[in-house]
């Protein structure tokens, strides 16, 4: 047995460890390609293989690898993760069995932004000497959430949370204002550079430009579509406009965001807003004419765009990934994909855990064609490499729209 603290080889280094990982791939690679031809059936576990868990930066694997008898390490994600971490294995018992993990790791960390949030307490209740958050968007809102991040991976750095919002946010926030004066201006970008000093030495951010020559994906072409709206959109919209809540809202009485909500059920179908067509209670459903139906696309600008896209994309044989951000949309999107005959399969936070992975397993499987989709409100990270056209509607949060 060696040591603690004793090195391992060079051979074992993270460099060697990822030469090791990309051979052992192609390998499988071409495994796999020789069962299909053979006519072989695979199990649903051997995309998982294929885990997210190997792409933690380079100076992490190197530490885990370098050296011996340090302590166990726990990788923390969410469960729409879980599986690409599945080599893993880290069992309930095996939880309950150590108490001094020597290295925590937070895939997807930004699920703990809210310093008030129960799964952020139990976080950091971790006794660690070394602590990792990996995420795309550590900060979507506020610096709060930095401050929520910051403390988990070195605690009491930034101080207490009253003290970082007096001395940092607050100064930072009041600068940014259009109405604000040149002292508050010259006092933020102080408070902005003392913080950005203090935090850098912790931070590793690698630009998707600087892994680029390491992965064999094809360039993403981004396309923004603008769909007109319905006639009963504008009536809809326009009542909006001209009702006792927009008015609350401009007079400071009502919460902005719930009037971006609204706004958004609109555009995407008016039934959202509405609750649908007034219908003649005791008419039978299959006595409704098509259009009384709720969620009947036509009467939505944006449906009408997806009517015609999914037409030319199944024509093109694409696989396509429709993305929502509610699962009252996805609904709908669910009927208009049925109705129109197209092969699909559907993933929202009421699937279980159990039967997520055999889902994308089989939405991945070149020999399926799939329409597929997923609601943003439960399942914002699904592992679908097989898509090759991304669908999705318009998010308020940027992080949150430039995510992946």
């Amino acid at each position: 047995m060696k040591g603690r603290g004793e090195k391992r080889g060079e051979d074992e280094s993270s460099d060697d460890c990822f030469l090791f990982y990309r051979r052992w791939r192609r390998q499988r690679l071409r495994e796999r390609e020789e069962k299909r031809e053979r006519g072989e059936e695979e199990s649903d576990e051997s995309d998982a293989e294929f885990d997210e868990g190997f792409k933690v930066p380079g100076f992490l694997w190197n530490k885990l690898f370098k050296y011996q008898g340090l302590g166990p390490t726990v990788i923390v994600c969410p469960a729409t993760v879980m599986h690409q971490w599945v080599t893993v294995r880290i069992m309930q018992e095996t939880l309950q069995r150590y108490d001094g993990w020597h290295y925590v790791i937070l895939d997807e960390g930004h699920k703990i932004r809210n310093p008030h949030a129960g799964v952020t307490t139990a976080c950091k209740q971790f006794r660690t000497p070394h602590r990792f958050i990996l995420s795309g968007s550590p900060m979507q809102n506020n610096l709060k959430e930095l401050w929520s991040l910051f403390d988990f991976v070195f605690p009491g750095k930034l101080g207490t949370l009253p003290i970082f919002m007096e001395q940092f946010s607050v100064p930072i926030t009041m600068g940014g204002y259009s109405n604000a004066s040149p002292v508050q201006v010259q006092t933020a970008y102080k408070c902005a550079c003392v913080l950005r000093d203090t935090i850098n030495p912790y931070l590793l951010r690698r630009m998707k430009a600087d892994v680029k020559a390491n992965l064999s994906l094809p360039d993403k072409n981004e396309q923004v579509l603008f769909c007109r709206l319905t006639e009963e959109q504008r009536e809809v919209y326009q009542g909006f406009l001209d009702s006792k809540e927009v008015y609350q809202i401009l007079n400071g009485d009502m919460q902005v965001f719930s009037g971006l909500i609204a706004l958004r059920k609109m555009c995407n179908h008016p039934d959202l807003f509405s609750g649908g067509p007034k219908i003649l209670k005791g008419i039978p459903e299959d006595q409704l004419t098509e259009e009384e139906h709720f969620g009947f696309w036509k009467r939505s600008g944006k449906l009408m765009v997806v009517e015609s896209l999914l037409r030319l994309w199944f024509k093109q044989q694409h696989r396509v990934l429709l993305f929502t951000q509610s699962r009252q949309m996805l609904g709908i999107l669910e009927v208009f994909v049925r109705e129109n005959g197209y092969t699909y399969v559907k993933m929202d936070g009421t699937t279980t855990i159990a039967s997520r992975q055999p889902l994308i397993a089989r939405y991945n499987d070149v020999r399926v064609y799939n329409y597929t989709l997923f609601t943003l409100s439960c399942l914002p990270e699904p592992n679908c490499a097989g898509s090759d056209i991304f669908f999705s509607h318009c998010l308020f949060q940027p992080a949150s729209s430039n995510y992946g």
